[in-house]
């Protein structure tokens, strides 16, 4: 039967001196653990964590935490077998609170329950007779099959060593079962999977410390390189059994540990050693408790060497004599590193420990161990006790902010948001993220988290999710978006997370950034040189000429050496993605004016610490270099204050809305983007008109500002946000998608942004300009009734094309694609495609004029467009075919392909081969050379053909 009470009975007997106390041998970590405890529970029923370094001494104080609570009856959980046993004897016989005089040695001992394999409804009832219950894990978590739970008022206490282990779910549901004040023992209160242990840290023993008094020993390390054609187990092998055989281990006794990654590695590795010379012992998770005894006991003795595992031995082990460790297998996060180093680290022998490793097998995490010029006695204090001290600042902020969590209990500590933001440039003092809104973007708020300090907003939302062919909500699910925004006010900097358009409108407009203007091109391009990367992996290119396709993205190592003149020609930086220069991978967006990094933060206050950073460096940047680093010759687009001076010649959809990524609809009914044409006129000077039109029909009207904002003024058109099908203005999705304009100048705007040519004026190429002998055609009528004996343009045009073209159609008039189509390759696997827009000479004489050309060029980029496969010509042509017939003709089909063929294409649209003509008899092209104006209109309207892989001809006289 059990001591009833023992704890509670025996607790005034528990003595801890102050600092310096002589009536106990206690070390200062233990004692100052111990007393913080004591602290902690006269305030708080959190659970407590103690951080100590291994070789302090943390079951001495998990045996003292019992008699400070006044415990009933306590439940302890080791993380393996190993420490259970020694957890149960420590326990068992209080030999290390008696031997270092804080208990007297006539205090009796507490009965101590063990359970071995799994709990059952029995078990539980046993330990009602138990002062202490020793188990680990795997036998007490409801996680594990055939594992009974205990009651929730079976224990008082908890305690738990190596308690970083507790987030992990078979240690959470164990917890969780128990409703009792718990103690989390560890000496890396972090994590590979960045999951936090519950509670607060209530001390923390630095390990410089320990070091200094000879608690915990520094480590060498002696980096291993195998020789040529070497294997890399057998070069450590023999690299340890050489340290093993030196005279200083020799003289102290000292074993050798080899860790493996795998079981069957391990076997290998037992082999391989005894082929080297020493004789080791093979532990492995499945190696029975008399069994591990066995192979202590010879290893203490000398009949072993030392002995091989897989990771068992790493933590609450105990065997001075371990002082060479061998690191076939390294782990690859500090915590575990740690927690093997600390096998070596125990004080008792004058040899100094030493650990073998491949420098180049250790990840990023731990690679400052092995590469730094420092010792280790140096480095891992600051490593280990940087981390504690990171960890505490991060649950002070938390502690400092305010957390609703509304209908759904996110623990903040738990949000770790990765290192992405669209960033504006604001008036702080406009800026209130003390804001509650209750819905943003027609999704729940569900959980709210606010820093005044730190100026950082944090909220969840809510969002439905159902199958499209289901009108029921018998299967919707639920998915969360977490949004962010993060003030910097000494930088004028707001950084926004939010991934859904109109959750990202209607958070700006609750905290007072709907007018925000976001951060230029220019300012990212100087971030580029701030940050300074050794190289470009991804590199996307804007068309500042044309849509669709032609929006080149170029990925590969160093695709600054792929990037010509001749590429850049016509293009923009639309986004950049890079490496090195020790600052790892960042990425950014120009339209977004969005920066992002690959690894996530660790916690809300690390996320407010990127932001301030790259705010800085926004600010430092240097505002003196052209482009990008190593690419000093990319046009990057600038943002503006008014529109360029000069007419456009081509509005068009970026390539998202063409591909149907935004849905539009009329009156409920699809429309494709492809069936609208998009025409900008000036209203101002800071005012663009735009009109959306089907068949010279206008189904929408509304402005494009400088600022980059869309206005709805008229029309029955309304769209879909694809991402979560909610209901958007044109309005909304053009400011999500921002249209192209082209100028006749050569510049283009797309949104807020502005590119101005690289090269405002060269010549026309020869190839873009063709010569035709127009005898027998009145070149002053393009479609009317000629002069007597003479053809008309299109005629003529039609003439020539049915050299070379199997079927000609006509589409001229009101709201026309264009006036000719020629096609030519059917029973190819490329069909070529001709589209022929012709406009009269004004005079019978050819001349250069820019109101002769002006028109018909325009005419011709528009048409550009239909070269995109995502258009879907064929459909459109099918349509005008069977809805335009007062326009719509076949003019020439011997082989009498129609009415079929364009339906038939439809279905299965093979490649095509684009050439677009534009004719203008009036145009006299030996006069183009030095035509200043006329050769800048010519090549904005041939490289926006081109760069919408459509070849050009400008044919003249």
């Amino acid at each position: 039967m059990a001591n009833s009470e023992f704890f509670r009975k025996q607790a005034g007997k528990l003595t801890v001196g102050l600092v310096g106390a002589e009536d106990d041998t206690l070390r200062d970590a233990q004692r100052g653990a111990i007393w913080a405890l004591g602290a902690h529970w006269t305030v708080s029923e959190e659970p407590a964590q103690v951080v100590l370094p291994t070789g302090v001494g943390k079951t001495l104080v998990l045996s003292a935490a019992p008699f400070l609570a006044r415990a009933k009856r306590v439940l302890v959980v080791a993380p393996s077998r190993v420490v259970r046993e020694q957890l149960a004897e420590a326990f068992t016989t209080l030999h290390g609170l008696k031997t270092h005089g804080a208990l007297p040695h006539d205090v009796g001992e507490p009965e101590v329950m063990v359970v071995k394999g799994k709990a059952k409804s029995k078990t539980w009832l046993e330990a009602h007779d138990a002062d202490v219950v020793v188990a680990t894990v795997h036998g007490v978590s409801a996680e594990f099959t055939n594992v009974t739970p205990p009651d929730s008022d079976l224990f008082d206490l908890v305690l738990v060593d190596e308690g970083h282990h507790a987030p992990a779910a078979a240690w959470r549901s164990l917890l969780e079962a128990c409703g009792a004040p718990m103690v989390f023992v560890t000496a890396t209160p972090f994590r590979r999977d960045r999951r936090r242990i519950p509670g607060e840290i209530v001390y923390s023993y630095p390990l410089d410390r320990a070091i200094a008094e000879g608690v915990y020993m520094p480590v060498n390390f002696h980096p291993v390189q195998p020789d040529v054609g070497q294997e890399k187990d057998r070069a450590l092998a023999e690299a340890a059994a050489k340290r093993l055989e030196a005279e200083v281990h020799v003289e102290a006794g000292s074993r050798l540990i080899a860790r493996a990654g795998r079981v069957d590695h391990a076997k290998e590795l037992v082999e391989l050693y005894r082929d080297v010379g020493p004789k080791l012992g093979l532990v492995i998770a499945k190696t029975s408790w008399p069994a591990l005894q066995k192979i202590f006991s010879k290893v203490r003795l000398g009949t072993l060497d030392g002995i091989v595992c897989v990771g068992s031995l790493t933590e609450g082990f105990d065997m001075p004599q371990l002082r060479i460790a061998a690191y076939h297998e390294p782990h690859k996060t500090l915590a575990p590193t740690l927690q093997f180093i600390g096998r070596l680290s125990r004080p008792g022998l004058a040899a100094q420990p030493e650990l073998l490793a491949v420098p180049e097998d250790v990840d990023q995490e731990t690679d400052v161990l092995y590469r730094e010029d420092r010792s280790w006695q140096e480095l891992l204090p600051d490593l280990v006790d940087g981390m504690i001290e990171e960890e505490r600042q991060v649950r002070g902020f938390v502690n400092q902010g305010i957390w609703e969590p509304a209908s759904l209990r996110i623990p903040p500590l738990a949000v770790c948001p990765g290192r992405s933001a669209r960033i504006f440039q604001v008036d702080p003092e406009q800026i209130d993220l003390d804001v509650t809104p209750t819905r943003i973007g027609a999704a729940d708020v569900v959980w709210r988290f606010h820093s005044h300090e730190a100026d950082l907003l944090a909220l969840v939302t809510q969002h439905p999710q159902r199958p499209r062919w289901l009108d029921d909500e018998i299967l919707d699910a639920w998915t969360f978006e977490l949004h962010l925004a993060c003030l910097i006010k000494e930088r004028g900097k707001l950084f926004i997370t939010s991934d859904i358009p109109p959750c990202l409108r209607d958070l700006k407009d609750a905290i007072g950034a709907l007018a925000a203007a976001p951060i230029d091109a220019e300012a990212l391009r100087r971030l580029a040189w701030e940050i300074a990367p050794d190289s470009w992996f991804s590199i996307g290119m804007r068309p500042t000429r044309m849509t669709g396709a032609a929006y080149e993205q170029t990925a590969g190592p160093r695709v600054e050496n792929a990037l010509t003149e001749d590429r850049l020609r016509g293009r923009s930086l639309g986004h950049g993605m890079a490496g090195g220069g020790g600052h790892g991978t960042f990425g950014f967006s120009v339209q977004k004016a969005k920066i992002w990094e690959p690894e996530s933060t660790r916690s809300l206050l690390e996320f407010q610490r990127w932001c301030k950073r790259r705010a800085d460096d926004l600010t430092s940047a240097s505002k003196e270099t052209r482009g990008l680093p190593r690419m000093p010759s990319i046009t990057v687009a600038t943002q503006f204050d008014e529109f360029p001076a000069v007419r456009v010649l081509v509005a068009f959809f970026e390539h998202t809305m063409i591909e149907d990524g935004v849905p539009i609809l009329q009156d409920g009914t699809p429309v494709h983007a492809h069936e609208l044409e998009l025409v900008a006129e000036p209203v101002s000077a800071t005012e663009m008109k735009l009109t959306l039109a089907r068949d010279e029909v206008t189904l929408w009207a509304g402005v494009q500002h400088a600022s980059g904002k869309f206005e709805d003024s008229e029309g029955s058109l309304i769209a879909a946000d694809p991402r979560t099908g909610e209901v958007i203005t044109i309005a909304e999705a053009l400011a999500a998608f921002p249209p192209i304009l082209l100028f006749t100048d050569g510049s283009a705007v797309q949104g807020r942004l502005l590119d101005q040519p690289s090269s405002p004026h060269r010549a026309v190429e020869p190839s873009l300009l063709s010569v035709q002998d127009w005898e027998g055609a009145d070149i002053r009528a393009e479609a009317k009734d000629p002069r007597q004996g003479l053809v008309n343009l299109h005629t003529k045009m039609r003439e020539l094309l049915e050299a070379r073209c199997e079927v000609i159609l006509t589409d001229h008039g009101t709201g026309e694609l264009c006036d000719l189509i020629g096609l030519a390759g059917l029973d190819q696997d490329q069909i070529a495609v001709s589209f022929v827009h012709c406009k009269a000479a004004k005079k019978d004489q050819p001349r250069r004029q820019l109101g002769d050309i002006d028109e018909v060029l325009s005419q011709a980029a528009r048409s550009a467009r239909w070269a995109d496969p995502a258009a879907r010509l064929w459909a459109e042509l099918e349509s005008r075919r069977t809805r335009r017939t007062t326009y719509f003709k076949v003019l020439h089909d011997p082989g009498e392909r129609m009415p079929n063929l364009l339906g038939q294409l439809a279905s299965n649209p093979p490649p095509i081969n684009t050439t677009i003509f534009a004719v203008q008899p009036g145009l006299d092209t030996t006069q183009v050379a030095g035509w200043t104006e006329g050769e800048t209109l010519i090549n904005v309207a041939a490289d926006w053909c081109r760069n919408g892989q459509a070849a050009f001809r400008l044919i003249g006289s």
